[in-house]
């Protein structure tokens, strides 16, 4: 996978190089990520779940030595430029998970009734995914902030678990607001929110659906289409 930064910015060789030696092994731990969640409905083998944890260890802790090792050569501005490299290929790992797996799914279900029951699948799978990044991406979040924060640059800090549910939520809402918000209003002209027991929805799936919007409080601020499907859940108070 191509790197989205620049490395041109670095004028350090030996940065150059460690950068494209980490970017390697974290490439190698989204391999074995998604190969594991794109079989998740077949019984994965011991071997390939320890092989999988292995990847995510050794990624994890090449980036943490990005940081180790070249603070002591470049100090502030270097710990800067490798954050900088590590969330955007973030992002771009992300959204490359989005284009390439959630939105195909999607697109099969567009016209079907089971549309969002399959948007709600596929947050919990890309749940799954982005735990597993978060791993590896921890030492962005321990050690990263004191650099952007020093350089003062014009790109936002985002913590890495909003970043994932931003991306998720503007990309599928963008492309699929209509088709949600229509399949959302039959099911509450139908009753679907109103069968409760002692407080819970009988339908499991109904429950984590209702579960799933309210989740998405924060993002739906910043995603417009999204906001308009959760005030629909709000202006019906369905709640979980």
């Amino acid at each position: 996978m191509a790197n989205v930064w620049e490395l041109g910015d670095v004028n350090n060789e030996n940065l150059k190089n460690a950068l494209n030696e980490a970017m390697v092994i974290i490439d190698k731990a989204f391999t074995t990520i998604d190969q594991k969640l794109d079989h998740h409905h077949r019984n994965i083998s011991e071997k390939e779940i320890l092989d999988q944890q292995k990847n995510i260890n050794l990624a994890s802790i090449a980036v943490h030595e990005l940081y180790c090792k070249n603070y002591s050569v470049g100090g502030l501005d270097c710990l800067h430029l490798i954050t900088k490299s590590l969330y955007e290929k973030y992002e771009c790992v992300l959204k490359k998970r989005i284009t390439e797996r959630v939105i195909p799914f999607l697109e099969k279900k567009r016209n079907d009734k089971l549309l969002l029951k399959e948007v709600v699948e596929q947050w919990s799978l890309f749940g799954i995914y982005r735990s597993n990044l978060e791993k590896i991406f921890k030492p962005v979040e321990e050690l990263g902030y004191i650099s952007v924060y020093y350089k003062n640059r014009n790109y936002r800090l985002w913590t890495l678990l909003q970043l994932s549910k931003n991306c998720f939520c503007q990309m599928v809402w963008e492309d699929f607001h209509y088709e949600i918000d229509e399949g959302l209003t039959e099911m509450i002209n139908s009753g679907a929110f109103n069968k409760e027991v002692g407080g819970n929805c009988i339908d499991p799936e109904i429950l984590k659906f209702s579960f799933f919007y309210y989740e998405m409080e924060f993002v739906a601020v910043s995603v417009p289409n999204l906001k308009r499907t959760y005030n629909l859940l709000k202006d019906y108070n369905i709640r979980p």
